[in-house]
């Protein structure tokens, strides 16, 4: 859980200057191979942006929208990242991440913004539950 808080506070502060894209797909592999609790998940996100004194985004993070993963910017970085990793990106590579990460993320994003409790389980790959 740690993990995933520390990647989502690095892709919201860093925003489009955010050339991180293993912290992407570190939290895609996560997410699409293992349980997590939504409470203990969102607790840790939340302390994690405490801590580093990052307000929760009252917007979607830009990092999980089309617009980020379309700009052409990203490309040479994307690029970059599958070559050090071994791994064959193709142009779809932004959707698949975000086929995972915005179901999983944004909704404990939305319940922290209203305060609410975030409950249910992610099953690996999806949805919560």
């Amino acid at each position: 859980e740690s993990v995933i808080a520390e990647k989502l506070e690095a892709i919201v502060v860093l925003g489009d200057r955010n050339s991180r894209i293993k912290d992407f797909f570190d939290i895609r592999h996560l997410a699409s191979r293992f349980e997590f609790d939504g409470a203990i998940l969102a607790d840790s996100i939340r302390r994690t942006f405490e801590r580093r004194q990052t307000p929760i985004p009252k917007e979607e993070p830009l990092g999980l929208t089309a617009a980020y993963w379309e700009d052409p910017v990203r490309a040479p970085h994307i690029r970059a990242f599958a070559r050090r990793s071994g791994l064959e990106v193709g142009p779809e590579a932004g959707g698949e991440v975000l086929n995972v990460l915005r179901p999983f993320l944004l909704p404990i994003l939305d319940d922290l913004r209203r305060g609410a409790p975030t409950t249910g389980t992610w099953a690996p790959g999806g949805p919560w539950r």
